[in-house]
Order: structure tokens, then C-alpha cells, then sequence
């Protein structure tokens, strides 16, 4: 299969989450976001321990002012019993983290910070939403950030996702908006530099944008070694007939 026009992507807008996809895998877009197969992992405690503290941090970025301790152990309490490896074996060192990385998270500063924003960025007719986790603008600069709940990898992540959020911010609130991650793990924030690779990664958006127009999805994985981690392993290359 190398085009299936009968299932192509043609909108005027689209969640740069989603395009992200697309370009670490298009048939694994096609899986999940076309034929709506479930891309969950069941058996993957790490997984599932991210997860409910994404959730857990969604919530908090919802509330004003100062939160409490006990309400945030109590919203985890919920997210854990619903997504968290609560039967897995090392459910306690799971959980113990999970703890950790949501107490630095309600200790870290709110002034100054929007949490939560949308931003788009147009690429010829089509727009592409960007959620923004926090907008830092204090002191004449803006931090554009993204927060994570791992660890810091050995290399800045200068991910597609990545450049489309700078580009956006840049061409919405200036030119000297910089871009970082926060690993909540480790408390730490790392910049990441894009102006090198920006033109490159833009190019690379362009062309999944004019993939899906047309209904490419080939299985053609950024990283093969993925392969085997995917959800969609034992079915990949099947697709449905176009009747």
C-alpha cells in the first residue's frame, strides 16, 4: 500500500501531537487516528505511571493559587487507582516517584507563568495547534516550556513538536523567545537550541501535512528498533480494503 486517497487527512487544522506522530511512524497514525485503534500499552507500568502523573498535572494547572499537599495526594490517589500500575510489583518505587515528581511540581514558582496555552502556526492553508505547557515572561524574556516527567536524555530533544512550539511562540510574541524543558524528575530545567535544525524540521512538517493530503502511510518508522515496542506490531503492514 503506498497511498490509500480514500483515507486521507485533508483538514485545515491539525494537533501538532498528532503530526508528531505521523512523522515518527505514518502507519502508526493510520492505526490509532484514522482507523481508531487503541495505541495503550496495558502491560507497561512505566507507561502507566506517567500517565497518572500527567493527570495529576493537568489537574493542578487548573487550579488557582496555592494547592495543598493532601489535595494532590488525594488526585493521585484517583489517577493512580484508575490508570497507575497499582498491580504491578514495583508499584511501591512507582508510586513513591510519583510523589516526588508532584511535590517539586507544586513548589515550583507560578508568577509570571500561563499555563496551558494554544498556539497555532500556519504552514501554507493548513494551521497546526500547538498546546503550550507554561509561557515564562518576566523581566522582558519569554521561556517557552515544556514539562516532562522523566529525566533529562544525554542530548537536548530538538524533536518536530519541539521547533513547531519556538516557531509558533516567535511568531506570536517575538523573536527572542527561547525554548526548555523541564524534567520533573529531576527537577531540572534544560534549554534546547533550534535555530540549526529549525528550516529542516519545518521542511519535515511540510511534507507529513502533504502526506496525509493525499493518504501516504507508509510503515516507515523514524527508528526501526520502535518496531517491536509498538502496539500495532503483529498487525503492521495489514490495512482494510478500500471498498
Amino acid at each position: 500500500m503506498s497511498e490509500r486517497p480514500d483515507l486521507r487527512i485533508d483538514g485545515l487544522e491539525h494537533d501538532g501531537r498528532d503530526i508528531e506522530l505521523y512523522l515518527g511512524c505514518p502507519r502508526q497514525y493510520l492505526y490509532q487516528l484514522v482507523l481508531g485503534l487503541s495505541g495503550a500499552r496495558e502491560d507497561a507500568a512505566y507507561v502507566r505511571f506517567h500517565r497518572a502523573v500527567y493527570k495529576v498535572l493537568d489537574w493542578m494547572r487548573e487550579q488557582s493559587g496555592s494547592i495543598e499537599a493532601a489535595a494532590i495526594a488525594d488526585e493521585l490517589e484517583s489517577a493512580w487507582n484508575e490508570i497507575g500500575p497499582h498491580d504491578d510489583p514495583l508499584a511501591p518505587l512507582f508510586r513513591a516517584s510519583a510523589i516526588r515528581i508532584l511535590d517539586q511540581a507544586r513548589t515550583r514558582p507560578k508568577d509570571g507563568i500561563e499555563f496551558g496555552r494554544v498556539i497555532g502556526i500556519k504552514l501554507g492553508s493548513r494551521t497546526i495547534n500547538l498546546a503550550i505547557d507554561e509561557i515564562e515572561q518576566t523581566g522582558g524574556q519569554i521561556v517557552v516550556r515544556r514539562i516532562r516527567t522523566g529525566r533529562p536524555p544525554s542530548k537536548p530533544d530538538q524533536r518536530h513538536l519541539h521547533a513547531l512550539m519556538l516557531k509558533a511562540a516567535r511568531l506570536q510574541m517575538g523573536s527572542k523567545a527561547r525554548f526548555e524543558v523541564q524534567y520533573l524528575t529531576t527537577n531540572e530545567p534544560v534549554p534546547v537550541t533550534l535555530d540549526r535544525v529549525m528550516a529542516d524540521r519545518l521542511d519535515d512538517v511540510q511534507e507529513a501535512l502533504d502526506g496525509l493530503a493525499k493518504g501516504a502511510y507508509p510503515a516507515k518508522p523514524k527508528n526501526a528498533e520502535d518496531c517491536p515496542r509498538c502496539p500495532h506490531y503483529f498487525i503492521c503492514p495489514s490495512v482494510p480494503a478500500d471498498e
